[in-house]
């Protein structure tokens, strides 16, 4: 097939809807991300009240996460990346599974709930781990609040209230619009959040990225 030929068979198929365009593909790869910096995004004031989402569809929202970029957890290996599982349960809860890597070695899996602080706020959660962690008190408050989640449930920055604690999520580690997630980097500076100390993944290598 000549590359003529090949050209106007994929434009047709796109205009029918059929194939992606060029804008809708996913960029590629982490390495693009940058961590925004107090001299680059107009930082909020760190005690002004933390915006989120407004609503979050559990049934949508539930399925495997990978986190792009975080904020340093206290608990956590700092090369590791982690995955987030999320699952719907017939109570209203969520059921939540996270798993840590370095590599091609698989760290810790930890398994817990999430419950709105208050019914029917669906984007302020509390979420309560077993094991080890259970021996740490979780906020009123609650402590995973979903800033913002795009229509497609494919990418969501999630943080504390306190601005302790920041992650960037994506359905997919190593294909993913890096321009939105850019955007929500610096989004999550100008809401007060230390970006300065983000630690942006590598899912490729399943490593954070050394600077």
């Amino acid at each position: 097939m000549s590359s003529n030929l090949l050209a106007t068979l994929i434009g047709l198929l796109t205009m029918l809807g059929l194939l992606p365009s060029s804008d809708a593909r996913p960029q590629v790869t982490t390495t693009a991300l940058e961590r925004p910096t107090s001299a680059s995004v107009k930082t909020g004031a760190a005690d002004d009240p933390l915006p989120t989402a407004g609503s979050v569809d559990f049934a949508r929202y539930a399925g495997l996460w990978y986190e792009l970029a975080r904020l340093p957890v206290r608990f956590q290996d700092a090369a590791s990346v982690s995955t987030a599982k999320y699952s719907l349960r017939s109570d209203g809860t969520v059921g939540v599974e996270n798993t840590s890597y370095i590599g091609d070695e698989r760290g810790y899996r930890i398994r817990g709930t999430a419950e709105p602080v208050s019914p029917g706020r669906t984007d302020r959660l509390r979420v309560s781990f077993g094991g080890f962690l259970s021996v740490i008190p979780t906020s009123r408050e609650g402590n995973y609040w979903v800033i913002d989640v795009d229509r497609q449930y494919n990418m969501a920055l999630v943080g504390t209230p306190d601005r302790r604690y920041l992650w960037l999520l994506a359905r997919d580690g190593k294909q993913f619009d890096v321009d939105r997630a850019q955007g929500l980097l610096d989004r999550a500076a100008t809401l007060g959040f230390d970006t300065d100390q983000l630690a942006i993944a590598d899912w490729k290598t399943r490593t954070m990225r050394e600077e």
